[in-house]
């Protein structure tokens, strides 16, 4: 598993493609349920993923620890929400702390973690 990480619209995506192959099928969670992700090789969004766990209901956390193996051969992508202004809203502030919980639970198991700004990657780990 390879997770990558970065501001929005940052070239997460072209980064992952250029490191991993052209070719890889991509499911993005703000449009596709998390089980779907088990088919691509590419997935991103993962904290869209988070908030709608959060939203029905479900320990995003627990969902991961449980499916860990579907993600073994993926690259992982994910918005990093956590910087900045906390939010006033308490949904906001739960789905940025899970959000954070799940990125470093995954970083944990990854055999790489990048961090990609304007474009550039910088492996953090692996």
């Amino acid at each position: 598993m390879n997770f990558i990480f970065g501001g929005r619209c940052q070239g997460k995506l072209s980064y992952a493609k250029q490191q991993f192959g052209n070719d890889l099928t991509v499911c993005d969670l703000k449009y596709c349920d998390i089980d779907e992700a088990f088919k691509a090789e590419i997935i991103i969004n993962l904290q869209d993923a988070v908030r709608s766990m959060i939203n029905d209901g479900k320990n995003p956390m627990q969902y991961f620890i449980d499916n860990i193996d579907h993600f073994s051969d993926k690259v992982i992508i994910g918005d990093e929400i956590g910087c900045g202004v906390v939010p006033i809203d308490a949904f906001e502030r739960e789905w940025r702390d899970e959000t954070g919980r799940v990125y470093q639970m995954i970083s944990a198991k990854a055999d790489t973690v990048d961090r990609v700004w304007a474009g550039l990657g910088h492996r953090v780990n692996g």
